[in-house]
């Protein structure tokens, strides 16, 4: 008895965080905008870190790159409350190229009236070098 009351306490607080953070990161707003239920096409890079918002993912998202858009599909225990999303391209803003030490990254803001920032690795625009160009080039 005591362990079925730990699993409901422990799966309910587990609930309850991924709760909290889809709300501090702004992933329920880009689900409810950009949830995508299709099988991804195109290379994804697995296991990638990144920062939704204020919340950072450490080795817990896969990313794709496509000519439809970039593609954020969480690590399957988090997929509870972080359905995968595409966000097309034309929805991408102020994307910038940064550095910190020797790594390279690229953050943007996502939505016509920003829904949130998003922080990505470089290494997952090295399959489509042409879209990295065009992103650079915005206003």
């Amino acid at each position: 008895m005591e362990i079925i009351v730990f699993l409901i306490f422990f799966v309910s607080l587990w609930w309850l965080v991924l709760f909290l953070l889809t709300k501090l990161s702004g992933w329920d707003k880009l689900a409810e905008r950009y949830g995508d239920r299709q099988p991804f096409q195109g290379q994804i890079f697995h296991f990638c870190s990144a920062y939704i918002g204020p919340v950072r993912y450490k080795s817990a998202i896969d990313i794709g790159i496509s000519e439809a858009g970039i593609h954020l599909n969480p690590f399957i225990i988090f997929r509870l409350s972080y359905p995968p999303v595409l966000i097309p391209w034309h929805q991408i803003s102020d994307f910038e190229e940064k550095s910190f030490w020797l790594m390279k990254y690229y953050v943007f803001n996502v939505g016509d009236s920003i829904i949130t920032t998003i922080k990505v690795p470089s290494r997952v625009f090295t399959v489509h070098p042409e879209i990295l160009a065009q992103l650079l080039k915005q206003p």
